[in-house]
């Protein structure tokens, strides 16, 4: 995955409804313990409590979740908008 700061993706999230958000990437980190992988620190809306939600993933966990999240993304969050 390649993970832009300032760019909008949709990560897992299980405070999300249907466990998806539409994520805006505040910052890229190496990890502390692999090398190989990033955390990155990002917030959404939840428009259901109407507040943002900030949180802390690593690049491998949103890599694993890219399948569910797109397919997630095209049967409800599209819809809405």
């Amino acid at each position: 995955m390649d993970i832009t700061v300032g760019k909008k993706y949709y990560f897992y999230d299980d405070r999300a409804e249907h466990s998806v958000c539409v994520a805006n990437v505040l910052n890229v980190l190496p990890h502390p313990e692999r090398e190989d992988d990033s955390l990155i620190v990002y917030r959404w809306y939840g428009k259901h409590k109407q507040r943002w939600f900030y949180g802390v993933t690593d690049e491998q966990t949103q890599g694993f979740w890219t399948d569910f999240c797109q397919k997630v993304a095209k049967k409800y969050i599209k819809k809405q908008h």
